[in-house]
């Protein structure tokens, strides 16, 4: 099942990292999303009854490994000072934990097929569809992507979180959400009724100059709700302290974060919608910068785009995952 993208416009391929990409006019505001402007293409939009929902049921912490606690939690490669693998294994902490979550019929599927997350890289295919097929049964991403496991996630703007592309590829913002700290909620198409685990795939982001990429923490937290018979919706949080991403160092080292729904004694039947939300306590030192410190001072990061500054820090989602997960008729 391919994801039904509508092409608008092909866009320049921006060589900034935060470049912008469209969608569909039918869903983005006049030219919002559309242009090179950073500040324009972040994306903000919450469902309003899940806004609504200001208290959570419960609250879960997916920590990380610390010294008295073992990690609850895949992140990346595994490796907090490459989380990407170089761009060349953002699932292998999964992989390694669980390593039947990325084995089909036998055979291990790889982050990236021959090199590749799609079939069509490159600037003058952004947004258009094309036969993923062979990366539907070779890679991993795409195999598990939701639009596979069922086509009500093909449509509409937030279709590129679930046809797993998990690069850049020129593509820019075809490709993905960038998110300031206020995130975005959003109903899922159906109800889920079974899930064995929660994946994003997910790196930093932001407006500063060329040659200035630096690992960033990120306390994410995503929120789940379900909607039990006539009672309004329930927020389930599930919290993800300092998680490490590459902001910048490239458009395509992204990095697969998530956890096992089992691990918290968490049923997830009857999600019917999520969001996403984050701080930054500590944006890093510029690693490709000739003075990192002084890099640091001299670029200093924002999140909250509300806010008037010159350059930001935002999240850049590219992929929901709810591998081999079953939903409502």
């Amino acid at each position: 099942m391919k994801t039904n993208k509508w092409t608008l416009i092909a866009l320049p391929v921006i060589a900034m990292a935060l470049a912008s990409c469209a969608d569909t006019d039918q869903l983005y505001h006049g030219d919002k999303y559309i242009g090179g402007d950073f500040i324009n293409n972040h994306y903000d939009i919450w469902d309003s009854n899940l806004q609504a929902v200001t208290t959570a049921k419960a609250t879960y912490d997916v920590h990380g490994k610390t010294a008295t606690q073992e990690s609850v939690r895949f992140e990346g490669s595994g490796n907090k000072a490459n989380p990407s693998g170089s761009g060349q294994d953002g699932c292998g902490d999964l992989r390694a934990k669980h390593v039947d979550a990325v084995t089909v019929d036998g055979v291990q599927l790889p982050w990236l097929y021959n090199g590749l997350d799609i079939s069509n890289p490159g600037g003058d295919n952004a947004g258009k569809l094309a036969d993923n097929s062979l990366f539907e049964k070779n890679q991993f991403t795409q195999n598990k992507k939701l639009s596979l496991i069922d086509s009500s996630f093909s449509y509409g703007i937030l279709s590129k979180l679930y046809n797993g592309q998990i690069r850049c590829d020129d593509w820019n913002s075809y490709a993905y959400l960038e998110l300031d700290e206020t995130g975005y909620g959003a109903m899922f198409p159906k109800e889920l009724v079974s899930s064995q685990y929660f994946g994003m795939v997910v790196r930093g982001g932001s407006n500063t100059p060329y040659g200035t990429g630096r690992l960033s923490d990120f306390d994410i937290t995503v929120n789940f709700y379900k909607h039990p018979y006539t009672k309004g919706y329930e927020k389930y949080a599930f919290t993800f302290p300092s998680v490490r991403l590459e902001t910048n160092i490239s458009a395509e080292f992204t990095a697969l974060v998530g956890f096992y729904w089992s691990d918290f004694n968490f049923d997830p039947k009857g999600i019917v919608g999520l969001s996403v939300t984050y701080s930054v306590p500590s944006d890093g030192d510029f690693v490709t910068a000739e003075d990192p410190a002084a890099a640091r001072a001299k670029y200093p990061t924002y999140t909250n785009m509300s806010e008037t500054h010159d350059y930001y820090l935002c999240l850049m989602l590219y992929e929901i995952m709810l591998p081999d997960s079953t939903w409502s008729a």
